[in-house]
């Protein structure tokens, strides 16, 4: 069973299983539960599909089929609302032949929603006849369960024995349960109170009849739940999470931005709503979940990236991840679960194959990567905040993350930093790009652990000023100036190991022989955001990154066309990601690429228009971009995604050269641009303790842009540099 398990996990980065969800599916999301629907609101998995009501890692509900008079009824039209909460289905009948009438096609309307909550679905039918005689309805719902865990889903096999599925019904409710091998039961329940309701095992049958003219409405709700097994005491349920309250009151924190562009409004407008959808409580910490239908759990690496990307407007965001992420720390040295004292988790999983240690993701630490974006990212937050008690309060996970990468980051002690899995079920690259064939050499052949990736040496550079900023606001300046210098002479050796002249670009990776991976990848423009790229460099950095071996016109590319890996349909090889993109963006502002930033601003904003509900995908192929053609989809990628609902935040910060420092209590535009598809840029509301600033930026031309300041609070300062 371990070589079936390795398998499946060491391919899982890649989506393998994502190939048999059908593109074709309606999706809400609210926290940990999520639905995926055909477009009639139906759930159908026929074949090897993935649709479901899904709850804490497990599939709740596996059927839902709606039955009009014997037959299903025809589609007219299907749609998300603006919230992402309701699905909406108008449909009709094809002509009904009863015992003794005839009902013409179209004279039945039937108007679905489909209302996604936290543990449920509230579901409301309403028919209406538009014939001028009575009609007798008589409408079908079959409903299934399976419970399976969403990694059976993702192809994940193994040799233990399916689960007992018990169906049951009693007075208004329909009931489907199964005690997993982790001892809980999960349960299933559909409830309906209205009077015409005949409840089945596996359905419920209403008969009526209507006027002509006439309607009715029919409304159930499928509820879920979790319960430690009877003679079970000793099994710890997980941290439940909790209703959606939080959900309005999140976003109403976000200020308004409004600009000259309705279609960019609209991205804006999407971003939010799916970013707050995809938020979940746990306790009193509220996260955003990394992206439905895969990742809809805590991700460190995705939570980190996302709250930078939202930092200067939603800070509450950086509050709840750091604190999350900081309260489930690695205490200790644990191969099964890749962890080591002072790292911060990769993934966090609720359901029943982590828990019962089929899988290493019940707390997985397997990240190169995030213990160096949680310093960084604590160190923004304090900056732009101002708010020394958290930083109090989270001395400790700061300390512990220094000590990691004193004690464990670097095992060769060669000055760089490296990863390589302990857990042989774990996963192959603990970088980004963590799909199994995603670190490759230029002959295409793979890396051999333990690599070093080349965006991790510059996250830890990142870490390195960050730790020494910190330390400098706590008084203690000897060992500030300590990591100060760590950073300096990470920077110089990170020029010596990756750099590639000849290519004018940095190597993606060194190997277990110090080899250096020489092939071009978008993982050399992250490095941009932190600033370890030397000036006299960044220019040819960046001339490659827009070169058109990567930028397709739509984005860029994970890697080259030019390398022997490159296939546009891949998952981590050269498909395009919006986020990876953003992160690009920044760095390009960063070292004054105005032009090329809005080039690249430009087509993830043309990707914004094409996409369904303006809704940025995971990733899409990285096909080029063709007159009056489309973007080519990657049809199984999660939507929403936290950190692709993230990228407009981001891009809208870099337009600023935004910089709020709330110890100075002074605000800075570095360079603010605006690209020609906007003309000006209203940001209201945006919240520092002292209450709320306003300000609106005004196009001039391609490199020059006018702000003025709308709404300061008392005692800030606003400098504008160009």
């Amino acid at each position: 069973m371990k070589d079936e398990i390795h398998e499946a996990c060491s391919r899982l980065g890649e989506n393998d299983g994502h190939r048999y969800m059908d593109p074709f599916t309606m999706t809400l999301n609210h926290g940990e539960t999520f639905g995926v629907f055909d477009r009639q609101g139906d759930i159908n998995n026929l074949g090897q599909n993935l649709q479901g009501l899904f709850f804490e890692g497990a599939r709740h509900i596996s059927m839902l089929e709606f039955q009009l008079n014997g037959s299903r009824p025809l589609l007219l039209s299907s749609t998300v609302s603006e919230e992402n909460d309701l699905l909406i289905i108008d449909l009709t009948n094809e002509e009904i032949i009863n015992e003794d009438q005839v009902i013409p096609y179209g004279t039945i309307h039937l108007r679905k929603t489909k209302n996604i909550q936290d543990k449920g679905l509230h579901v409301s039918l309403k028919f209406q006849n538009f014939n001028t005689f009575p009609v007798d309805i008589k409408c079908r719902i079959k409903f299934g369960a399976d419970f399976y865990d969403v990694f059976k889903l993702r192809g994940f096999e193994c040799d233990l024995l399916e689960n007992e599925i018990i169906k049951s019904h009693s007075g208004n409710e329909i009931q489907f349960s199964s005690c997993g091998r982790d001892k809980i039961q999960r349960l299933t329940k559909v409830q309906c109170s209205d009077k015409r309701a005949e409840f089945g095992v596996e359905d419920i049958i209403f008969s009526f009849s209507l006027n002509g003219g006439e309607s009715t409405n029919i409304n159930y709700d499928v509820v879920f739940a979790q319960e430690i097994a009877e003679g079970e005491s000793g099994v710890q349920l997980t941290h439940e999470s909790s209703g959606g309250a939080h959900i309005e009151a999140l976003k109403a924190k976000l200020p308004e931005i409004e600009t000259s562009n309705t279609h960019f409004d609209h991205w804006i407008k999407r971003s939010g709503v799916d970013l707050m959808a995809l938020m979940a409580r746990y306790e009193d910490v509220i996260y955003p979940m990394a992206g439905v239908p895969w990742y809809n759990t805590p991700f460190g690496r995705d939570g980190l990236i996302t709250a930078f990307q939202t930092l200067s407007f939603a800070p509450f965001i950086s509050k709840n991840v750091l604190t999350y992420l900081a309260r489930n720390q690695a205490q200790e040295d644990d191969k099964h679960s890749d962890a080591t004292p002072g790292k911060i988790l990769h993934e966090m999983r609720k359901g029943e194959l982590a828990n019962i240690g089929a899988l290493p993701f019940k707390k997985y630490y397997g990240a190169a990567d995030s213990t160096f974006l949680f310093i960084w990212l604590l160190g923004l937050y304090c900056k732009r905040t101002g708010d020394l008690k958290f930083l109090d309060e989270n001395w400790n996970a700061f300390e512990n993350c220094l000590s990691w990468i004193e004690n464990y980051a670097d095992p060769d002690g060669d000055g760089l930093f490296e990863y390589m899995k302990e857990n042989p079920n774990g996963l192959d690259n603990q970088c980004w790009k963590d799909s199994f064939d995603s670190i490759s050499h230029k002959d295409g052949s793979l890396a051999s652990p333990p690599i070093a990736v080349v965006e991790v040496q510059a996250y830890a550079y990142k870490a390195y000023l960050t730790a020494s900023y910190l330390l400098d606001i706590k008084g203690e300046q000897k060992r500030a100036k300590v990591y100060e210098k760590k950073a300096k002479e990470l920077q110089q050796l990170f020029h010596e190991k990756f750099w590639m002249e000849e290519e004018g670009f940095f190597s993606l990776a060194l190997d277990k022989d110090k080899r250096a991976c020489r092939v071009i990848s978008s993982n050399g423009g992250h490095i941009l955001a932190t600033g370890i790229v030397k000036p006299a460099l960044a220019k040819r950095v960046c001339e490659k990154l827009l070169s058109p071996d990567l930028f397709t016109g739509w984005g860029i590319r994970t890697l080259s066309a030019n390398e022997r890996r490159f296939n546009p349909m891949s998952y981590h090889n050269g498909s395009i990601w919006p986020h990876d993109n953003s992160m690009i963006a920044y760095g390009l502002k960063r070292y004054g690429e105005v032009e090329k930033f809005n080039t690249l601003a430009r087509s993830l904003f043309e990707l914004a228009q094409e996409v369904e509900l303006a809704r940025l995908p995971e990733l899409f192929c990285g096909f080029g971009k063709n007159d009056n053609e489309a973007p080519t989809l990657y049809p199984v990628s999660c939507s929403p995604q936290a950190w692709a609902a993230g990228v407009v935040y981001l891009l809208v910060h870099s337009m600023l050269g935004l910089s709020i420092n709330s110890f100075e209590k002074r605000v800075v535009f570095n360079e603010p641009t605006l690209p020609e598809f906007l003309n000006y840029l209203k940001v209201s509301n945006i919240v520092v303790e002292e209450g709320p600033f306003s300000f609106i930026i005004k196009r001039i031309s391609t490199s020059e842009s006018t702000v003025e300041v709308l709404e300061r609070p008392s005692g800030w300062k606003v400098s504008i540099n160009k």
